[in-house]
């Protein structure tokens, strides 16, 4: 959320907006009232720029400039520019989110390969129902049973195709599912933290047998001269 400074001038334009009684709408009034409040020291030190953004449309409306000029205030101080003068804009520290643009040539692929399934889908119920009805009529099924296993055949090869059919339109949408979740993962996993006192005791350690071979070479030294 980008955020402007709060400096006394800006602090005492709003402020005339709230005080003695709110010019503004509520739910405007309501986010000035957050962070200016009386006496400054109880103020924020920032403001949100959708605030004054808020605040300077409101003004610059019909109603507003006649309720800001019986108060004795001038709509032109409550203008975007300048509520911004002598400020400090702070943007927001969070990116934007990542938009991403589909690919109409793989949309266009993803379409032909979706059709291609139902036509195969449909000249396999098709074909299915056929290969029953001559099966039947070769088993010396009546006409009535030879229709029904037909579409019996029919609806469990149907049922099949459509299931397979769902699976595969959604395992686009379970594998960036996955890829979101490990990303996110990663970001929320913490840094490793180093144990100082163990670093402390290590670098002791070493320093204490370095001291202790320096000593030794030391009394080497005298004993040979």
């Amino acid at each position: 959320m980008s955020t402007v400074s709060l400096p006394e001038h800006l602090h005492a334009t709003l402020l005339a907006l709230i005080e003695p009684s709110p010019l503004l709408p509520l739910e405007i009034s309501s986010a000035v009232s957050l962070h200016v409040k009386k006496p400054i020291e109880e103020s924020s030190a920032e403001i949100p720029y959708d605030t004054l953004r808020n605040v300077s449309n409101w003004a610059q409306t019909e109603d507003a400039i006649a309720l800001l000029r019986e108060r004795g205030l001038n709509p032109s101080e409550y203008l975007m520019i300048s509520l911004l003068a002598g400020t400090i804009y702070a943007p927001s520290s969070r990116p934007p989110p990542v938009i991403s643009i589909p690919d109409p040539e793989e949309q266009q692929r993803r379409d032909r390969k979706a059709i291609s399934a139902l036509i195969n889908a449909l000249f396999s119920i098709l074909g299915v129902g056929v290969a029953a009805w001559y099966a039947a009529g070769a088993s010396g099924w009546r006409d009535e049973w030879k229709v029904l296993f037909s579409i019996f055949a029919s609806i469990v090869v149907a049922l099949a195709e459509g299931g397979l059919y769902l699976i595969w339109t959604g395992r686009p949408a379970k594998q960036k599912h996955s890829k979101g979740g490990l990303s996110k993962k990663r970001e929320d996993t913490p840094p490793a933290e180093i144990d100082a006192d163990a670093v402390a005791k290590e670098g002791d350690k070493n320093d204490g047998t370095i001291r202790k071979r320096a000593t030794a070479q030391h009394a080497s030294e005298e004993i040979s001269m």
